[in-house]
């Protein structure tokens, strides 16, 4: 089974509040889910200003909310099964539907699932569509593709994925030999007549094959695949778990982290079991404003193992899909501490715990040990934070000193992050002068400090328009915001607040109209 996906959030976005943080959190943050929170394999669209959650249930379970936190019980989606269900899945006699996949393209959103039983292949994937989810005018689009037991695929799980050209494809597949591709149709959404059916990612080490739930998403030039690994559906003895890979061209191969190609048993791992939230799985990634966020289920473990709702905001770190916000701040500029100036007795570059960036940290030893940031850009100048990554494996927290511009000394605590290899970020505010004329200095007094990774100054302004970030406003610019009102290739963070020209919180028609405006002489700004 599976949980579902949103490519179409961004296109019916409305204003987005910006809360700017006092820093950002070293560990994921996860929303707040309230309300109606049951789910499994769920699947997240917005329409309007309301958004809608599809999953396995009875004729397939539909939940709303108004702000994407607050779920209500809606209407399934299916009174009663439909007939020509029986001659794809004859020994089907329970209503309950699976992993819905919702898709929004062409001026309909398109809702595929899943029919079949436990632990057969014997299964179909199904079709329907409306012009609007609010309306509930849902049409039965029949049949998408079907499975038998002399099958050596599984049809269930659909996930489609439109890849920077233009065309459609659907993974899907559980179990038996693993995750496959087919190429969509966009005029019948569903398999091109006589596609070929190509592998994407296996586990054939391991018993049974337990690989399914694929999702596809691109972003920063590449295309990740995510699926669930083992087995679902047992409360809190469920080993469902999330591995991804990555591929430069849709129909893959999918390389982990390793290297190793995701057919062949490679995956690394997003999610596990925890202390609480066990099994999670069925994931699927939606945009939220600039950012991203990963939706699963996983099973309570406070509340009898139910399958719950859980969401929460997803990054990258150096190309790889992380739950931990990283160092780079959107808008900052960054500077590593080994390329700082620092001294005094017992200060040493190191680079023997893990998790650093650049090329490994500064350790600021007792009284006297000092790293200066030189030469530090603060933009436009004003108000700003500078945000420093440590790690402090001490049991107590540990106060040196900072100063600013040769300024008033003040004193800085450093939390501990319960590990050596574990990374947090420290903010401290400041005013900048304008340009690379500004001087950081962190000293320790008395004890030992931490070690100090890089700084990062959120200073910086976007300029709208710039989308690719170089400086300039060009034709680029414009195909970028192109593709992603075609949900061809997302924008988020930076790109995606330079390509909200009105700052409305969405990038849509209007933004793309005001931007060719530009290009065409006839405003003069954005």
């Amino acid at each position: 089974m599976h949980v579902l996906k949103n490519k179409t959030l961004l296109a019916m976005c409305t204003a987005i509040i910006i809360i700017l943080l006092a820093a950002l959190p070293a560990s994921a943050a996860d929303w707040d889910i309230t309300g109606s929170t049951f789910t499994h394999d769920p699947c997240i669209i917005k329409e309007g200003s309301i958004w809608w959650q599809f999953y396995t249930a009875d004729g397939i379970g539909v939940k709303y909310s108004s702000n994407g936190t607050s779920w209500n019980q809606g209407v399934p989606i299916f009174s009663s099964n439909l007939s020509w269900w029986s001659a794809y899945v004859p020994d089907k006699t329970d209503r309950n539907i699976w992993a819905p996949e919702i898709f929004y393209y062409n001026g309909r959103y398109w809702l595929y699932y899943s029919v079949s039983t436990f632990g057969s292949n014997t299964s179909c994937i199904g079709l329907t569509s409306c012009t609007s989810i609010i309306k509930g005018d849902w049409r039965d689009d029949g049949l998408v593709m079907y499975s038998t037991r002399s099958s050596s695929y599984n049809c269930i799980d659909p996930a489609i994925i439109q890849d920077t050209s233009g065309d459609l494809w659907m993974a899907f597949g559980s179990f038996w030999t693993g995750i496959k591709m087919v190429k969509i149709d966009k005029k019948t959404m569903k398999p091109v007549t006589e596609a070929a059916i190509s592998s994407i990612a296996s586990r054939p080490g391991v018993s049974g094959n337990p690989v399914e739930a694929a999702y596809i998403l691109y972003a920063n030039g590449y295309y990740y695949l995510f699926v669930s690994w083992d087995s679902c559906c047992n409360g809190v003895n469920s080993t469902y778990k999330i591995a991804y890979g990555r591929s430069s061209g849709v129909t893959g191969p999918y390389l982990d982290q390793s290297g190793k190609d995701m057919r062949e048993g490679g995956g690394t791992l997003l999610e596990q079991s925890g202390t609480r939230w066990k099994g999670p799985g069925g994931q699927s990634v939606a945009q939220n404003g600039s950012g991203l966020v990963m939706v699963r289920h996983c099973y309570d473990a406070n509340n009898n193992g139910m399958a719950t709702l859980r969401i929460s905001d997803l990054y990258f770190e150096n190309g790889w899909p992380t739950y931990t916000a990283p160092a780079t701040v959107p808008g900052g500029s960054l500077y590593q501490a080994e390329e700082a100036a620092y001294g005094g007795t017992g200060t040493v570059f190191e680079a023997k715990n893990t998790g650093y960036y650049g090329t490994g940290y500064i350790n600021l030893p007792a009284s006297g040990g000092y790293i200066e940031f030189q030469n530090v850009d603060g933009g436009g100048g004003g108000n700003a934070s500078l945000m420093l990554r440590y790690a402090l494996g001490a049991d107590a927290s540990r106060t040196g000193r900072i100063q600013i511009n040769k300024g008033d000394w003040r004193d800085i605590t450093f939390e501990p992050t319960g590990d050596w290899t574990v990374w947090a970020l420290k903010e401290v505010k400041a005013v900048l002068n304008r340009g690379a004329s500004n001087t950081i200095r962190l000293e320790s007094t008395g004890q030992d400090l931490a070690n100090i990774d890089q700084m990062d100054i959120m200073a910086a302004v976007i300029k709208k328009g710039d989308v690719n970030l170089d400086g300039s406003i060009n034709t680029v610019d414009f195909a970028l915001m192109k593709k992603h009102i075609l949900e061809i290739e997302l924008l988020t963070g930076n790109a995606f607040e330079a390509a909200d020209v009105d700052g409305n919180g969405c990038i849509d028609t209007i933004d793309y109209l005001q931007m060719r405006r530009y290009l065409l002489g006839l405003i003069t700004e954005l």
